[in-house]
């Protein structure tokens, strides 16, 4: 099993439990914010590569925003928050590999 697809279940597993047992309307009262980044190809494919500095950017976007934005927070780097179809909810891949992960994209940076 490729060590990739275990830390895919893993972070979907993560984010579940962020949406049921944390992000609450009792932590949203007191003015917490709860986003679970997730950086992605352009075509919204998982990656293998992830940028440290597109992280800090979105996290900084992220933080100076006056509101909650939407909770799963995908983004693409160099692009900031891109909204793909599923994200507004964690789903196990389902398919073949080639299609969900680019094991190539951002190895060259």
């Amino acid at each position: 099993m490729p060590e990739f697809f275990g830390l895919a279940i893993t972070k979907s597993s993560t984010w579940y439990l962020v949406q049921t047992l944390v992000a609450t309307p009792l932590f949203a009262s007191k003015g917490y914010r709860f986003y679970y980044v997730d950086e992605r190809t352009p075509e919204g494919k998982g990656m293998q590569f992830i940028s440290g500095r597109g992280h800090a950017q979105l996290f900084s976007q992220l933080a100076e925003q006056d509101m909650q934005g939407e909770p799963l927070a995908t983004f693409v780097r160099g692009q900031g928050y891109v909204r793909f179809e599923g994200s507004e909810r964690a789903v196990l891949p389902i398919g073949i590999l080639e299609e969900r992960v680019d094991l190539a994209y951002g190895a060259e940076v």
